[in-house]
Formats: structure tokens, C-alpha cells, sequence
């Protein structure tokens, strides 16, 4: 079915029902079925799309601030900078356990040989002795309690048939 308006045409077709509109404005033709019955070029849905990559856009830049050269205020360099950093800040996060790890058993291993005990045999001693103190609350007593570790050295040596 088809009817003529004064400004354009409307056409129905049966199995689908849709309508198309078809606006002449200004010598323009827009269609008013295009997207979600809003018309092309109406400024609602484009002024949508582009206040989303704007956002999109000030949140890249937000997180570039900071960065060298056009990193910081070239869209494109910048989305691929930002996204490396955050790859590398993925990373990293779980390194900086790593490395604290690695740390505390470095200050607990120098503690231990102080007083004649390998690490090894002190934590092996202590798991043993369903002592429940993890590596980092040792080191932290190995360098800020020494009298508190040394009670816990000798405890081992003591489990171990030492002379305490």
C-alpha cells in the first residue's frame, strides 16, 4: 500500500510492517526508520554516539596525563600507550608480591644464619611445630624484634637436639 504525503511518501508492506519515512527538509532526504524511529541527522542519536566517544576519550586522556610526546594528546598513540600501561600494571601487581616474597625470605635467611640455623630447617621446624607465623611477620620480627626471633631460633635449635 502506498500513499502520498504533502511533503513525501509512506510505504507499508504487509509481512514485515515497517514503515519507512521519507522526509524531503531543505533539500535533504532523511529517513525516519532508519534507527530506532529517530531520524537520521536529527542530532539526538549522533549527539549520543558522540558524547559516548568523547567519555571514551577523556578517559584515555585522563589516564595518558603524565606521558611524553603526542602519548598524551594524540588519541590513537595514546589509546595504545594507556593499554600497554595497564598491561604492564596487570604485571606488575603481581610481581610486587613476588619480589616482597623474596624479600622477607632474604631478611629471614640472614636472620637465622646469625644465629646458626638455615632457613630451610627453621621454616621446615617451624611448620612442624604448627607454629602459624607467615614470612612476612617473621621478617618483620627478624629486623624489628630480634629478641622475639631469637626466641623463635631457639626454639628450633631446641627441636633440632641443639643447645639452646
Amino acid at each position: 500500500m502506498c500513499m502520498c504525503l504533502i511533503t513525501g511518501l509512506m510505504v507499508r508492506t504487509i509481512k514485515c510492517i515497517t514503515l519507512v519515512f521519507l522526509f524531503v527538509i531543505k533539500g535533504h532526504v532523511w529517513d525516519a526508520g532508519a534507527r530506532d524511529g529517530v531520524a537520521v541527522g536529527s542530532g539526538r542519536r549522533a549527539s549520543l554516539d558522540g558524547a559516548r566517544a568523547m567519555a571514551i576519550r577523556d578517559k584515555i586522556f585522563k589516564a595518558a596525563k603524565g606521558m611524553r610526546g603526542r602519548a598524551k594528546s594524540c588519541v590513537k598513540i595514546a589509546r595504545n600507550r594507556v593499554e600497554k600501561a595497564w598491561q604492564y600494571q596487570y604485571r606488575d601487581r603481581r610481581n610486587k608480591k613476588r619480589d616482597w616474597r623474596a624479600l622477607w625470605i632474604t631478611r629471614i635467611n640472614a636472620a637465622t644464619r646469625e644465629h646458626g640455623v638455615k632457613y630451610g630447617e627453621f621454616i621446615n621446624a617451624l611448620a612442624r611445630e604448627n607454629v602459624c607465623v607467615d614470612r612476612k611477620i617473621l621478617a618483620e620480627l627478624a629486623v624489628n624484634e630480634p629478641h622475639s626471633f631469637k626466641a623463635l631460633v631457639d626454639r628450633v635449635r631446641f627441636m633440632r637436639g641443639h643447645d639452646a
